[in-house]
């Protein structure tokens, strides 16, 4: 609902979360701020640390979900470990 088309500078809140779980660290939040800043120069905004019309910040979250597939297969199944017994001869 917000009406982004009246500002014309932005800048980014500093980061002060010290999480640093697999999927929240350094190198992820610096790239995700590089892909938002690159879009919104894309749209007419520009980076201004010292007077910026509008302030950002970055939360990262992570929440675990698994997911479950079933795969049918037309080959049939085969038990290959009792079918038959091998005695190794020395």
């Amino acid at each position: 609902t917000v009406d982004f088309s009246r500002y014309k500078t932005f800048s980014w809140i500093p980061h002060s979360d010290n999480d640093n779980t697999p999927y929240h660290n350094q190198i992820i939040f610096n790239n995700t701020i590089n892909y938002f800043s690159h879009e919104l120069a894309a749209r007419g905004m520009t980076l201004d640390n010292d007077n910026p019309d509008v302030l950002f910040e970055l939360k990262v979250t992570e929440s675990k979900k698994s997911r479950t597939e079933q795969v049918r297969t037309t080959v049939p199944a085969y038990n290959y470990n009792n079918a038959y017994q091998y005695r190794a001869i020395s």
